[in-house]
């Protein structure tokens, strides 16, 4: 009852805001002759990162979040700051495709989200919201599929130039969708809070972005978790339909600040994971991304990543 009133208020608030983002509008300026054109900003043209998000371990019979035997630090949701997202506010649609192989060993995880943000404050802000979904195919147990939790994330640029931004945010992830299971305690629904520093900087072609946020439960039994995500890409035109193909390489590093000792139940260890894509530029703020990604640290908690981003600016 708790989670579909939760639920319910979630939709009347992101429809609240999606039409009063809609009502607002870009930014636009008067010309001389009295004409109405979009307010001038800075054209950074940088698509959003990779990321690395790494799921928790999903029981496909229960269908139950569960730290057993996870080897490495996790959101513990649906969403990490640095997946498919700009240090920028964007206007865009997405779609985004993970594939884990071997998840633990027994494991191929498939999953999917549907994504909108649209900037507000004349651009200088943005109101985003994701939803996952995922399915399961298993050595051990029936193959499964569920939708996942539902993540909000709003968006400041407190600096801009034509070099570069930096911004500050939070994303909400509610618990929307399977419970988290303790290893050592009865299963909990569990809410992440995760403040964010994005920044960009670009000389040329060449641009490097990142992010550092701290995902922080609402229930102290799942590990508060310091991610540090920095990327560079460099951008080489083409011309006609395919405008520039962008070359990419992402480093992930994944610090639990809890849950660190050895004789935690609910122990998690630090773990790095390195991106390696690019980006295929279609139109002026549309892209469709392809990349892999692995896990350098030990133990493994998958044998490999593929990744498919499609971002359509509007």
């Amino acid at each position: 009852m708790t989670q579909r009133w939760l639920c319910s208020t979630v939709s009347v608030c992101l429809a609240l805001a999606w039409h009063l983002a809609v009502a607002s509008g870009p930014a636009r300026a008067q010309t001389a002759g009295g004409a109405s054109t979009p307010a001038a900003g800075p054209v950074l043209l940088v698509p959003p990162m990779f990321g690395d998000r790494i799921d928790p371990t999903i029981d496909p019979v229960t269908g139950v979040k569960t730290v057993r035997l996870q080897p490495i630090a996790t959101t513990y949701s649906s969403f990490k700051v640095a997946e498919n997202e700009s240090p920028l506010p964007m206007d865009r649609l997405f779609v985004t495709y993970n594939f884990y192989r071997r998840v633990l060993g027994t494991q191929d995880v498939h999953r999917e989200s549907l994504g909108i943000e649209k900037t507000v404050l004349q651009g200088n802000a943005s109101i985003g919201l994701r939803l996952p979904f995922y399915q399961i195919h298993s050595d051990n147990s029936p193959d499964s599929s569920k939708v996942d939790d539902l993540s909000l994330l709003f968006k400041c640029a407190v600096l801009r130039a034509d070099d570069g931004a930096l911004s500050t945010g939070l994303a909400v992830t509610l618990p929307t969708g399977p419970s988290y299971q303790p290893a050592a305690a009865h299963e909990r629904t569990i809410a992440q809070l995760q403040p964010f520093l994005g920044y960009l900087w670009r000389q040329g072609n060449f641009y490097l972005h990142g992010f550092l946020s701290v995902d922080v439960p609402t229930d102290a039994v799942a590990p508060t978790v310091l991610f540090n995500d920095l990327g560079v890409g460099y951008r080489l035109p083409v011309g006609g339909l395919l405008r520039a193909v962008i070359p990419t390489f992402e480093v992930h590093v994944n610090t639990p600040l809890t849950h660190r000792s050895a004789g935690d139940p609910e122990r998690r260890r630090d773990s790095v994971h390195l991106t390696l894509g690019a980006h295929l530029e279609l139109g002026e703020r549309t892209w469709l991304s392809l990349a892999a990604a692995a896990p350098v640290t030990s133990p493994r908690l998958f044998d490999a990543e593929a990744l498919v981003r499609l971002n359509w600016g509007f």
